[in-house]
């Protein structure tokens, strides 16, 4: 659901802060940077601590920053919640992927 968002985020960003095509696209961009980040990261957190940990803790951070990245005051609040909701999203697909 995250993801089908970033089809909605950009160009409504984009009219509301007068952004150019390319700082909309960095909104999708530094998620899929942060999830590549995240697929690798959280496999070395669930290996010491547990999946289960883990995933509750992806859980916590997406919600939690996919909210504070919907009260963004601006273009650069934005970019960091929406990586941050990149590196967790990557961790909840690695660590439910995992066997």
């Amino acid at each position: 659901m995250e993801m089908m968002l970033l089809s909605l985020i950009g160009p409504a960003v984009k009219a509301l802060w007068d952004l150019t095509s390319h700082q909309e696209s960095l909104i999708t961009s530094v998620v899929l940077v942060g999830k590549l980040i995240g697929e690798y990261s959280w496999g070395v957190v669930s290996d010491k601590h547990g999946r289960r940990k883990g995933f509750l803790i992806t859980a916590v951070v997406t919600s939690g920053a996919g909210f504070l990245s919907a009260l963004s005051p601006n273009y650069i609040s934005l970019i960091i919640f929406r990586c941050l909701v990149g590196l967790s999203l990557g961790g909840g697909r690695f660590l439910t992927l995992k066997s």
